[in-house]
Formats: structure tokens, C-alpha cells, sequence
């Protein structure tokens, strides 16, 4: 999360969420009774005398709610912030209406609360850290596809098809060509990447690290990785199950949430029980204290009501516990789904 203003004494931020992490920790921090304000669009419709009902005219504006109601949509990476206008920019907005501000990924706002609790200026604080960007590139002769590992999720960027076939392999023209456009198309996105993997069976993945060699300040970030013979979206899928990625990435989020996966699966083995799934079970281990972490799919709204979801991640943080979110479309985010959302890792076995 980006913080362009912290005013503790007057209760006041600006922010950016910068992931999808970001809109859960807002979705903790933003309550009934706040003002979040923000430029955002309105409808304004024009009575005219003798005329059929205007459809109303889209405009930017700025404005400032009282939050009635906020809810989280996973389905479109937004906060839905709704509330009484108290406070626009332009005069023919009513005040007293209701509006709906959405904040999503790179979206900047405003937010002025009666008391900022210390455990929310903690979370803002938190979530400002730089945040891990993984550029991953699984490429063979056919095909390429670029995926980019931000915090625990996965978003694939581009795919790209050589068009060479048979014969066409000894054509060093289209190759050079194909190769040329997978270096630029991973400088393209390697801007805010902290590191580079390049992945897939035979050799051309190291023709591609050897030509990113002339642009310094990529190439020190790139790594070749061998053991993965998958190439295009299947490859960067099988890397993320690799060890040898985990130890690459070692204090990433993405590679804290396979350890925990892996954690999860020796204690199912040995019928350890320092584990707990359902929400029922994890609020009941939250209000004692007993959690040390949990791994919650981004999907856990679907679970659950809202509130409760809430209130077990603030046990969590009250006993100094650790959160990890995870996106269902990778492996470890799939398992916790299947797992019903969530699964905490406890500190002692809870009495019956």
C-alpha cells in the first residue's frame, strides 16, 4: 500500500492499494461512520421542462461520503464503499444522496476516521512494505507465457507463439526473431519485478538470459532455473510447485504460503492437532490467543459472512498472529480452498 499522508493526531490518511492484499486490509480498517473521500464518477441527470427523462450525464467529481456500508467484490478486485454524500465539488450534486466509491488497485483516496485505532495504524503501516513482484517466464521453440507472482497470487501477462514448426527450427532468422521478442517483451514488464525466472525444457531459456546480459540492472535480477519441461501458461503454473523456486524466492509471501501448504500437509499425516479449518473452529481459536498463523483464500468471503471473517483476522493480529492470503488460482490457494477457505496453524492443540 502506498501512503502519501499518515495524521495520526487528526485520524487521517491518503492511500493506494497496491494488491489485492491491500483491498483486505482496507476492508479491516474502513468502517461505519468514517469519511473516505476521493475524485470518483456520478450520473447527473438535467430535469428539462416538456422534455423526456434525461439518461444523465457521466462526470468526474469529488467527493466525500459517511460510510454506511463496505464490502469486498473478489470477483472484480474492488471495495465497495457506500455512504451520504456530506461533502462534492459540484453543486448540483445533492448532499444527503447516497454514492458508491470504488477503490481498487492503484485507485487514490482519502479517509478520515473518528479514532484510528492503534491496531489499524499498525495494518497501514504493515501493508506499506515493498511488496514481492516475481516476473515468470516458462518458454520453449513453440511457445512462451509471462506470469507475474504479486504477493500470493498470480496474474499471467502475455503469451507469445513462435510460429515455427518442422523443418522451421533450422531457420535461425524466425528463431532470432521469436527470441528477440520474448527479451522484449520480459524488459517490458520487468519494471517493478524483484526478480526474474526464466523456465521451460531445452536451451533457449538461456539464450534469453545470455541477451538480457547488456541490460545490467535486469540481468542481475534474472535467474535460469532448470527442472521445469513445461512451457507457455503450463509452465509457470508447475514452476510455483517447484523447491527449487521456493529456495529462489526463500522470503517471499508466495514461498511462505507453499511451506505452510507443505506444513499443513504433515500435520493432516500425522493427525497433529495444531490444525483448524472451518470458521467456527478458527474464530474459536482466535478469541484464545491460540493461533500463530493462518493461509485464507481470497475466496473466504464466499465461506462466510463478512463480519465474522473480520473478526477472526483481528484475533489474529491482537495475539500477534500471522495472515497470508492466497489467490485460488495457485496451487497452495486451490488446496486452502478445497480446505474450506482457511486453515490455521495453532500454537497448542485446543481442549475439547
Amino acid at each position: 500500500m502506498l501512503i502519501k499522508n499518515l495524521n495520526i493526531r487528526d485520524n487521517k490518511a491518503t492511500l493506494k492499494p497496491e494488491s489485492n492484499q491491500d483491498l483486505w486490509t482496507l476492508r479491516r480498517i474502513i468502517e461505519k461512520g468514517d469519511m473516505v473521500s476521493s475524485r470518483t464518477k456520478r450520473v447527473i441527470k438535467y430535469n428539462k421542462e416538456f422534455s423526456r427523462p434525461d439518461k444523465g450525464e457521466r462526470i468526474n467529481v469529488n467527493l466525500s461520503v459517511e460510510v454506511e456500508n463496505i464490502a469486498l467484490d473478489n470477483t472484480l478486485n474492488r471495495l465497495k464503499v457506500r455512504g451520504k454524500i456530506i461533502d462534492t465539488s459540484d453543486e448540483s450534486i445533492t448532499k444527503g444522496s447516497f454514492h458508491s466509491i470504488m477503490i481498487s488497485e492503484g485507485y487514490m483516496f482519502s479517509l478520515k476516521k473518528k479514532k484510528l485505532q492503534s491496531f489499524q495504524i499498525n495494518l497501514i503501516k504493515k501493508s506499506a512494505k515493498e511488496i514481492d513482484r516475481i516476473l515468470i517466464i516458462a518458454v520453449d521453440m513453440r511457445e512462451a507465457c509471462l506470469g507475474m507472482v504479486i504477493d500470493t497470487s498470480l496474474k499471467i501477462l502475455e503469451k507469445e507463439e513462435s510460429g515455427i514448426t518442422g523443418k522451421m527450427y533450422s531457420n535461425k532468422t524466425s528463431m532470432n526473431q521469436y527470441i528477440d521478442t520474448i527479451v522484449n517483451k520480459t524488459i517490458e514488464n520487468s519494471k517493478f519485478a524483484k526478480k526474474i525466472i526464466i523456465v521451460g525444457p531445452g536451451e533457449i531459456k538461456k539464450k534469453i538470459f545470455n541477451k538480457l546480459e547488456k541490460y545490467n540492472e535486469i540481468y542481475k535480477k534474472t535467474s535460469v532455473l532448470d527442472g521445469i519441461d513445461l512451457s507457455g501458461e503450463d509452465g509457470v503454473y508447475m514452476s510455483l510447485r517447484s523447491p527449487k523456486l521456493r529456495e529462489l524466492l526463500n522470503e517471499t509471501n508466495i514461498a511462505k504460503a507453499e511451506e505452510l501448504i507443505h506444513e499443513t500437509n504433515k500435520r493432516i499425516a500425522i493427525d497433529d492437532k495444531r490444525l483448524v479449518f472451518t470458521l467456527k473452529e478458527t474464530l474459536k481459536a482466535g478469541k484464545t490467543g491460540a493461533i500463530e498463523s493462518i493461509l485464507v483464500s481470497n475466496n473466504i468471503f464466499e465461506h462466510g459472512e463478512e463480519e465474522e471473517i473480520i473478526e477472526i483476522l483481528n484475533y489474529v493480529d491482537k495475539y500477534k498472529g500471522k495472515t497470508l492470503m492466497v489467490d485460488e488460482t495457485t496451487d497452495a490457494g486451490k488446496q486452502v480452498e478445497s480446505l474450506g477457505g482457511i486453515i490455521g496453524f495453532l500454537r497448542y492443540p485446543l481442549s475439547n
